[in-house]
């Protein structure tokens, strides 16, 4: 048996081969020792890519998330849509059921309401048809 037929595990395991190259350094077989440390910095660069593609990918995934949201409301961020309706919420609240608090004094014409007609102003014109004119 030897490392061929599989004996250690996959012979194109990088992991197979370190075990490999471990056993032969302890039976003090020349170059083991930095033929071992050679595939374990190997397997620590695979690594670093193999982390590395896997931030990435998410970073991806957070963008798309991020877009598809942004789409969702209206090119607008979360943040930004949520603050418009907790807004929209409260003017809602505030003027719900009381419009004549959003109204001016002087839009309310209360002769109406208290009986009181009042009386055209002198030289307006009021009542006759035609506009008020000027002396």
């Amino acid at each position: 048996m030897n490392l061929q037929t599989g004996a250690f595990g996959d012979p194109a395991q990088i992991q197979t081969l370190i075990l490999f190259w471990t056993k032969m350094e302890l039976l003090h077989y020349p170059g083991a020792g930095e033929t071992r440390a050679y595939l374990e910095e190997e397997l620590h660069k695979q690594q670093l890519q193999q982390q590395m593609a896997m931030q990435m990918q998410m970073a991806q995934q957070q963008m798309q998330q991020a877009q598809m949201q942004q789409q969702q409301n209206g090119g607008l961020d979360m943040q930004t849509a949520q603050a418009v309706i907790k807004r929209a919420q409260q003017d809602a609240a505030r003027d719900s059921g009381r419009p004549w608090e959003r109204m001016l004094p002087s839009d309310i014409d209360t002769s109406y309401h208290s009986g009181i007609a009042r009386p055209p102003e002198a030289g307006s014109g009021a009542g006759l048809g035609h506009p008020r004119r000027r002396p």
